[in-house]
């Protein structure tokens, strides 16, 4: 009994550190004054408008990875997925870059009963369908960009950055499709790493030759 006590009593301490922890990291790096000047600056109405733009993409994005996991065998609740979603978002913030939220994500996703490869997959595949998304948008608003920088260097890195995505999609469609490419996956299921790889290729390609995850 005081064992279990103390276990929790441990955790909810460990909880409590942590964050306080990264807290007080992120702020001996902050100019506060800078911080609040900047804020002075800004608009209730603008601040309003970021809080709904933050609100909708994490909307977007739970669906868009509830729609993976069903697709990879993995059925778990919007809400749940959603709040996910949200811890991701703030350690994305809090860290000094965006990977501290994805490994949330997977962290609590693994806590909600999935299987780390599938957490870790699912994750990957969803930063890369996003990618897939933002060069869409990015040809669909290619004219305005290049309205807004003239200069023949945007161009190439946009054209060139559309590209590569193109081929290298159209590379695990093509693929993936091959008997030497399935029969050479098979070979390599024999090491731990290359079956990680494997359970990648197979999963990406679960979602991306999928057209109802895909779209």
């Amino acid at each position: 009994m005081r064992s279990g006590v103390m276990s929790r009593t441990l955790r909810t301490a460990i909880k409590v550190v942590i964050p306080l922890g990264l807290l007080t990291v992120l702020l001996r790096g902050t100019d506060l004054e800078g911080v609040r000047s900047a804020a002075r600056n800004v608009s209730g109405l603008s601040m309003a408008a970021s809080i709904a733009v933050l609100l909708t993409l994490s909307v977007v994005q739970a669906s868009r990875w509830q729609s993976i996991l069903a697709t990879l065998g993995t059925h778990i609740r919007y809400r749940a997925i959603w709040g996910m979603v949200l811890v991701g978002f703030f350690f994305s913030q809090l860290l000094p870059t965006s990977i501290g939220g994805d490994v949330a994500r997977v962290w609590k996703l693994r806590q909600a009963g999935a299987p780390m490869a599938r957490a870790l997959n699912s994750v990957l595949l969803d930063r890369i369908t996003a990618l897939i998304a933002a060069a869409l948008i990015t040809a669909a608003g290619a004219t305005l960009l290049f309205s807004l920088f003239p200069g023949v260097t945007v161009r190439y890195i946009v054209i060139g950055a559309i590209a590569a995505i193109a081929a290298g999609l159209l590379a695990l469609l093509l693929a993936v499709r091959t008997p030497a490419f399935r029969y050479a996956m098979a070979l390599l299921r024999g090491n731990r790493l290359a079956t990680l790889f494997v359970d990648i290729v197979d999963d990406a390609a679960a979602v991306l030759l999928n057209p109802r995850t895909l779209a």
